[in-house]
């Protein structure tokens, strides 16, 4: 029998009215949620909507330009806020288990069937009346629970993995407090040069753009016009591109390490830069502390400009590091480097326990009716 889900849940509304809670998350297009990517400074979060345990979160906008429902369950025992423009709301516990209902989401069928319902408009957005109407089966507390179980398994082991990526990445962070205290620190301009080379006639087609986030080369997100390719800047392997406006004290400066195994072309405004003898400075070396938080609060104390301030590269020339001997530039990196394997093999560990939700759920649908 099939059930609309606006039957089992309850819109909620809870206010950070008494500001007691100050940890902010947003909500991804994986259903995950996340550090606010927001400038919540001068914003009175006491308008932010509380997140309380078992609570779900759920945004409509952009589902169809996203093929994403996006849905979080809140699964700790803590509570946090997000912005009052995202819905909360409970399940009936009766009816189903709050995370049984997350794992109904989990699926690439269940997305489409948002897409597919979502408005015509720009934005293709997913409306809470539309999305109360989605309908599927509701197997007995028993059976939900079974599966929920094995779901519960199987996140506990990522779980424990990434517990020992922690782990790792301390280390890594520890190692180089540590040359800091023990090495004289130097400007990194005398160690890396400017490359400043134009993509002559065209000849590369690899056009890549930078995350913020994830620090690293990413394919464009907008179609690029070919005719302007000449005018883009090369990337070697090693070099190191960044986007020079700063937006914010709490903000991820937009700086990427190019671990292409050909050169790569780059928007004019990025500059890029290389370092000039690898047998006193590592690029990954170097990497690691550009890519810290403290160089991306070095980067907004250093910027300048009046409607936009940006970081110069002769600024950040002026940014200064430990400079250890190679071979110890060597080890922390190596240690560095199993750490981001690790890193993506937690990130598929994750998908895949994603895709394996549908199947749980179609498991359960198929006990309810006997059928195994």
């Amino acid at each position: 029998m099939l059930i609309n889900i606006g039957t089992f849940i309850n819109r909620i509304d809870k206010r950070n009215i008494e500001n007691k809670v100050d940890k902010v998350l947003g909500l991804n297009i994986n259903k995950d949620f996340m550090p606010t990517v927001a400038n919540i400074q001068n914003i009175d979060i006491s308008k932010y909507k509380l997140v309380e345990p078992d609570t779900f979160v759920f945004s409509g906008m952009q589902t169809g330009r996203d093929n994403t429902i996006r849905i979080g369950l809140n699964d700790t025992l803590e509570t946090f806020v997000v912005s009052p423009a995202y819905t909360t709301f409970v399940v009936n516990e009766d009816i189903i288990l709050p995370k049984y209902f997350y794992m109904i989401f989990l699926s690439s069928e269940r997305d489409r069937l948002g897409s597919f319902l979502s408005d015509s408009s720009v934005r293709a957005n997913l409306d809470w009346d539309r999305f109360c109407e989605i309908e599927f089966e509701i197997p007995s507390l028993e059976i939900q629970q079974k599966y929920v179980d094995v779901y519960n398994a199987l996140v506990a082991n990522q779980k424990a993995y990434e517990n020992g990526l922690d782990d790792l990445k301390f280390v890594c962070d520890g190692y180089l407090e540590q040359l800091k205290i023990l090495d004289d620190v130097k400007p990194i301009g005398s160690f890396i040069n400017g490359r400043n080379e134009k993509n002559q006639e065209s000849k590369i087609l690899r056009v890549r753009g930078l995350s913020s986030v994830e620090k690293s080369f990413i394919k464009p997100k907008r179609n690029i016009n070919k005719n302007t390719l000449h005018n883009y800047n090369v990337v070697y392997p090693n070099d190191i591109a960044y986007r020079p406006v700063v937006t914010g004290y709490d903000d991820s400066l937009c700086i990427a390490l190019s671990k292409e195994s050909k050169n790569v072309v780059i928007s004019p405004i990025y500059p890029v830069f290389y370092v000039k003898d690898t047998n006193k400075l590592l690029a990954d070396y170097l990497f690691m502390w550009l890519s810290k938080s403290a160089f991306d609060k070095y980067a907004w104390y250093h910027s300048t400009g009046s409607a936009r301030e940006t970081l110069d590269f002769e600024i950040l020339s002026e940014y200064k590091i430990p400079i250890p001997h190679i071979k110890v530039q060597q080890s922390i990196v190596d240690i560095y480097k199993v750490y981001e394997t690790r890193k993506e093999i937690n990130e598929k560990l994750k998908q895949q326990i994603k895709e394996i939700c549908p199947v749980l759920i179609k498991g359960a649908i198929q006990e309810s009716k006997g059928v195994i």
